[in-house]
């Protein structure tokens, strides 16, 4: 009895620490810039590349085709970076390429100041995009709810600029009990997911055109892959890779209980994907 209840007290201090370990790391995103390898195919010699010769070994002209740079409209060599021209043999390699992303809460921003650059001060009502209302959206979950927690654990006002009230509340996590952990963790994805869509810009989210299992509202269900997350932009529902597969079982009923019934001597079809989908 006595090493069951030791594994139990075990298991759920482990559980804890994983809680709180992602709790500061989502939280790190909306306030830390964070970078992202990717791998591009570029171009290169298809055999072995050129030496330059010596200038008296070559005419000038030769040696000027070997180092026409790539801004005059030649691309060149990512090996030897000599010119590649129609009929020298080219090949595709991969090369790292390394790509800098601003914190959420600073993407966030720049979304909402753009959405007002420029825009009168008079009496007129100006329209704004709704990708830049959904950023306002965003920002000011995170700010109302970053505040309300560092109250509640610090037991005073919170006062500042919201980016550090997030430092504040990622150094205190680890003082969270069970419960509170619990539901800052729940908190912390919403803000997150949310900001990680809105603020998408390579790869558009999925739309499906379902009600959200949570408010029952349609079309503002929104998925993307990389990281894998969902989010309602209605209620502020999220999903992650742990619970998302509740979101795609709703997902796959309702779209399911949208086909209707083929009439007696239709032949069977499959639904199109891209009529029920979304992804601009």
């Amino acid at each position: 009895m006595t090493m069951t209840h030791a594994q139990q007290r075990t298991d759920e201090l482990a559980a804890s620490s994983r809680v709180v370990a992602r709790i500061r790391d989502r939280l790190r995103e909306l306030v830390e810039p964070r970078t992202t390898a990717e791998t591009m195919w570029v171009r290169a010699h298809a055999g072995p590349c050129p030496t330059l010769p010596a200038p008296d070994a070559v005419d000038v002209v030769e040696r000027t085709r070997l180092l026409t740079p790539e801004h005059r409209g030649i691309p060149v060599c990512v090996v030897c970076g000599f010119a590649l021209r129609e009929g020298d043999g080219q090949r595709l390699v991969p090369r790292p390429h390394v790509v800098e992303h601003p914190p959420l809460l600073e993407q966030l921003h720049d979304a909402i100041a753009g959405s007002t650059a420029g825009t009168s001060s008079g009496g007129g009502a100006v329209s704004r995009p709704t990708a830049n209302l959904e950023a306002l959206d965003a920002w000011t979950a995170v700010d109302q709810g970053v505040r309300f927690w560092c109250s509640v654990v610090t037991d005073r006002p919170a006062v500042g600029e919201v980016e550090v009230l997030v430092v504040d509340l990622i150094d205190r996590a680890a003082t969270l009990d069970r419960d509170d952990a619990r539901l800052v963790d729940q908190d912390v994805l919403r803000w997150w997911a949310r900001a990680r869509v809105v603020t998408t810009w390579d790869t558009p989210p999925l739309k499906p055109h379902v009600p959200c299992m949570n408010c029952d509202v349609r079309g503002k269900l929104q998925v993307r892959l990389d990281p894998l997350v969902a989010v309602c932009l209605a209620c502020g529902a999220a999903w992650d890779s742990d619970t998302i597969g509740l979101l795609g079982e709703h997902i796959r009923i309702t779209m399911g209980e949208q086909i209707p019934d083929p009439r007696p001597g239709d032949a069977p079809s499959m639904p199109s994907v891209r009529s029920d989908v979304s992804t601009c």
